[in-house]
């Protein structure tokens, strides 16, 4: 608890209350926030009220929820509701708004008093303590009075309490002019050591059933004028008990904040209980096996420093529905000690949920402290019943669902009649509850026109709740689907009473029908518009544009609401005026102006007056699925029907909106509607899917989509060598036209650089084949365009250009060398292809030293050579071999290796034969995997196979005696030794 409160507490508040303690959600600390930040918004001016001033028509202020009010306004002095929330059962600060009368010019008077009405639920002390504390400089007061304008707070020094009725005889003067003005609004402070205790039972939260905040009224009373002022001025505060639990839902886990008092000292040692079982076994929080310690914080004041401080329990004990836990010592091993206001909270994370059943709930604190007696706490679990959706179409289903409701039956009803009984037929289900919930779906039936359809549930325990279904406008369609250009009737049930008339109707969009409208002096009047029957229907038949895309599109009707109306004598000033039909009784259209220009639809209907039709069209047969532009294709169809005035020929025939020019007397159709003919794919169409329409001479119309393909050419082969043919096919180009072949680069443009292979004429179809040489100049390894044009001018005498192209590419040029490795001095075989024909190969260079053998060597008809070179004394290491031939360079990388220095055996081992101290050598070549012999004795010379040896290769030597060989020792008998020459 906040240490200034603490000394205002009065001396019965040590004692226990006689009834029991409520309840509150904020902490003793934030009870002095809790009066700012619940403050309502104050009016714009600081100083005296400038109504006497400035204009009182213009001249705006705001009250309690932000709501503008003018001076001259009835409402000005009218009560201003203002909400407030508190803790309950406890001596709280409070803080109340007023506003101060217009009318009260001088309020200064001994005998002006405020009166402050509570609720009959909070409990006012008689006598009230002293109002000033005593020895204070200035004075500190337990009740002032602060206003809007320059003037500090007053203390109130006289205050009398009748019932619930508190009376106030300072504050809004100082004795000798008035404090408050006219028009200001006042802030009342009642600090909690004056003794008020607040109600207990949570009220006024979360919307609950049938169910009001509780309210105190201020009434200021000016002692010339006995009893109250006029129009009483009297302000409504309303003061919500907060709950102590987050969620008000049943079986939902919570969060609960429990503010409680302890009457002794609690310290270390000694054991905390929270019973949260309730009156009944249904009626009880449910609680987890476990909870951890970290999920409970307990909030108390230290009387040694003056703070408030927080603990989490050492450990958690769970009985049944009871928690207990001990209160730790500090971290030091000093004793927690603590009396008076604390607050308990098990976090969401407990895993705490409320009880299946609504109702108000009991949560029981207390301690096994001697002298500490048990706080009773009261919680409210909201009854909930929710439809879903809230609204929608006559017939439509809606999910009913409640939770918190009584073991045993609910029965859901229609009272059809309003007289509150469930009389026969009216019952539409009944459910069984589990764990106090239900769920039903229904159908929204009642009686054609009435826009709500309402139902009842009754528990076992009898108690009723009430919802709503919206009953929304429905439409339906006639014909469904409909065809473009045809009639569709528009058919919308339950059409609201208020609207009447359908003024205007659009299909995806557009605007298929606005009615006419002719002002009089007071109204607007529809002539044409089709109007709401007894049965709450409208009928509205229409056309369906042509220019409308076919498929699911949306109907939307307007009344005369969602538009607006233009005279032409002042087009800029729309004409706003009820329609004629919304008068009220006894009253007239008055004169007729005359008729108005324009009808603008502005917004999307409020009732639901949407919805969704299928738009289509008689589905047109094509002999072929996709055609080339300029192509023949026969069209089939059918279902012309006869029109009103008695034709069904056909008018024309557009594809992608080009009308086919053709001749229009094979356009015939047969008295079934059936019709086949044959056009010509113009020109002008687009690669991919093209509209085809044939209109009928009246409201048919006859659909389908044609695919022109893309135009594409392909080779074969797409490589070859210059001067071989290949034969191009191409596809989709103009039917009938002449087409012009390139090979080259394939620009837009054609560059210059483009050769013309040719040219070929396509079919009827757009295809063509024809046959061309790879030209002589074509850059061997290039990629290359093969293109092919066709130019022509379209129905609207734009050029128009069909081109398509494929890749070739000449292969190329390559040479390969033998052997893999070389060394300086040895012969290289060269091997080329793909180079120039019949061309001299020259020159030929290893590392920019030419090497070309004479005589030099030529391609053949294939571009291919091969030529025997000696490698030059180059490094060791990779080296560039370089061949060109007719102007085409090709490089090559080949491996030159150092020459091999090896020597015989004979000649390394000379000394250890002459001694005769050489028996055998063996060596094992890693390469080949093989073992080599080398024995001195001339009779095994034929037997040898280790001819040569190299510096650094290893072997095994045999030798009959020790002794000495280039720097190795040896041992009689085998010896593994390392050869190095030099």
């Amino acid at each position: 608890m906040d240490p200034q409160l603490r000394t205002e507490r009065t001396p019965t508040t040590g004692l226990r209350f006689g009834k029991p303690i409520g309840v509150a959600l904020l902490v003793a600390a934030g009870l002095l926030a809790l009066a700012l930040a619940l403050s309502a918004p104050s009016p714009p001016g600081v100083a005296a009220h400038p109504c006497a001033t400035e204009t009182p028509e213009t001249e705006r202020h705001v009250d309690f929820r932000g709501n503008g009010v003018s001076c001259a306004a009835s409402t000005h002095d009218d009560p201003h509701e203002h909400t407030i929330e508190v803790d309950g059962g406890r001596h709280r600060d409070l803080v109340f708004k007023a506003y101060f009368p217009n009318n009260f010019d001088d309020f200064n008077d001994a005998d002006d008093s405020i009166v402050i009405t509570f609720h009959r639920s909070f409990d006012l002390p008689n006598p009230l303590p002293a109002l000033i504390a005593p020895g204070t400089t200035p004075p500190v007061g337990l009740i002032t009075v602060d206003d809007s304008g320059e003037d500090e707070e007053v203390n109130v020094t006289s205050a009398t309490v009748n019932g619930q009725k508190l009376t106030l005889t300072g504050g809004t003067h100082d004795g000798t002019s008035s404090t408050v003005e006219a028009g200001e609004h006042i802030t009342i402070t009642i600090k909690a050591g004056v003794g008020i205790e607040t109600p207990e039972t949570p009220q006024g939260f979360d919307n609950f059933e049938n169910e009001e905040p509780y309210e105190v009224f201020i009434t200021f009373v000016d002692g010339d004028q006995n009893p109250v002022a006029p129009k009483d001025a009297a302000d409504r505060n309303f003061v919500i008990v907060k709950n102590p639990i987050s969620s008000t839902v049943p079986n939902t886990s919570v969060r609960v904040e429990l503010h409680t008092y302890a009457q002794a000292e609690i310290s270390t040692t000694d054991d905390i209980v929270v019973d949260f079982s309730g009156p009944s076994a249904d009626s009880g929080f449910i609680l987890p096996s476990f909870i951890s310690t970290s999920r409970i914080q307990v909030r108390y004041f230290d009387e040694n420093d003056d703070t408030h401080k927080n603990f989490n329990p050492s450990e958690v004990l769970i009985q049944g529905e009871r928690v207990i836990f001990p209160v730790p010592s500090e971290r030091d091993d000093t004793r927690i000690s603590f009396s008076g206001d604390y607050t308990i909270t098990f976090s969401n994370l407990a895993r705490i949920k409320t009880p299946f059943s609504a109702g108000i709930k009991t949560i029981k604190v207390s301690s096994f402290v001697i002298g500490d007696e048990e706080d009773i706490i009261e919680a409210v679990v909201r009854r909930t019943t929710t439809l879903a959706p809230l609204a929608g179409p006559r017939g439509s289903e809606f999910e009913l669902e409640g939770k918190g409701y009584a073991a045993g039956t609910v029965t859901i009803y229609h009272d059809a009649d309003g007289d509150g009984n469930i009389d026969p037929g009216e019952t539409l289900a009944s459910e069984k509850t589990v764990r106090g919930a239900f769920n039903v779906d229904l159908t929204a039936r009642g009686n054609p026109g009435e826009p709500i359809y309402r139902v009842t549930t009754r528990d076992s325990e009898g108690v009723e709740v009430n919802r709503e279904f919206n009953i929304r406008s429905s439409m339906s369609f006639e014909p469904y689907p409909v065809s473009l250009g045809s009639n569709l009737k528009i058919i919308i049930s339950d059409w609201e009473e208020s609207r009447n008339e359908v003024v205007a109707v659009q299909i995806a969009g557009e605007e298929v029908f606005t009615a006419k409208a002719v002002e009089y002096t007071s109204c607007i009047e529809h002539p044409n518009a089709a109007r709401r029957d007894s049965e709450g229907n409208v009928t509205i038949t229409v056309v369906v544009p042509f220019d409308i895309p076919p498929g699911d599109q949306t109907v939307a009707v307007y009344d005369h609401h969602q538009l607006d109306y233009v005279n032409a004598d002042n087009p800029a000033q729309p004409v706003i005026k009820d329609a004629c039909h919304e008068l009220p009784e006894g009253t007239s259209a008055g004169q007729l102006i005359g008729p108005l220009d324009q009808a603008i639809i502005t917004d999307d209907p409020i009732a639901i007056t949407k919805a969704t039709v299928e738009i289509g069209s008689e589905q047109l047969d094509f002999s072929r699925s996709s055609a080339a532009r300029g192509q023949r294709i026969t069209i089939t169809g059918s279902g012309f029907a006869r029109g009103a005035n008695g034709g069904n020929g056909i008018g024309r025939v557009l594809i992608n909106g080009i009308e086919v020019n053709e001749d229009p007397s094979q356009f015939e159709v047969t008295t079934s509607g059936d019709f086949v003919f044959v056009v010509t794919v113009p020109i002008g169409v687009v690669d991919g899917g093209n509209e085809v329409r044939v209109e009928g001479e009246e409201t048919s119309l006859a659909q389908g989509t044609l695919t022109v393909p893309a135009s594409s050419i392909e080779l074969d082969p797409p490589e070859s060598r210059r001067g071989e043919s290949v034969r191009v096919t191409g596809s989709n180009f103009i039917a009938n036209r002449s087409v012009q072949l390139y090979y080259g680069d394939g620009g837009t443009d054609l560059a210059a650089g483009d050769t013309s292979i040719g040219s070929a004429f396509t079919d009827s179809a757009g295809g063509f084949e024809y046959t061309f040489n790879v030209p002589v100049g074509a850059e061997i390894g290039e990629t290359h365009k093969v293109t092919g044009v066709v130019e022509a001018v379209d129905e609207n005498g734009k050029d128009v250009t069909v081109r398509a192209e494929a890749d070739h590419g000449p292969p190329g040029a390559l040479i390969t060398t033998s052997p893999e490795q070389v060394s300086a001095g040895d012969t290289l075989t060269i091997s080329g292809m793909n180079m120039p024909q019949f061309a001299q190969v020259r020159p030929i260079s290893i590392s920019g030293i030419e090497v070309t053998p004479g005589p030099n060597p030529r391609t053949d008809r294939n571009g291919a050579f091969e030529a025997r070179v000696i490698v030059p004394q180059v490094d060791p290491g990779d080296q560039l071999l370089r061949v060109e031939a007719a102007g085409v360079v090709v490089t090559h990388v080949i491996n030159v290796i150092r020459p091999s220095v090896g020597r015989p055996p004979s000649e390394v081992f000379a000394a250890l034969i002459s001694a005769g101290m050489l028996g055998r050598v063996w060596k094992y070549d890693n390469s080949d995997q093989s073992w080599y012999l080398y024995d001195p004795d001339p009779e095994f010379a034929g037997i040898n196979t280790l001819m040569k040896l190299d510096s650094g290769d290893i072997l095994w030597v045999n030798v009959l005696a020790p002794g000495n060989f280039r720097g190795n020792e040896l041992q009689e008998g085998w010896n593994l030794i390392l050869v190095r020459f030099g």
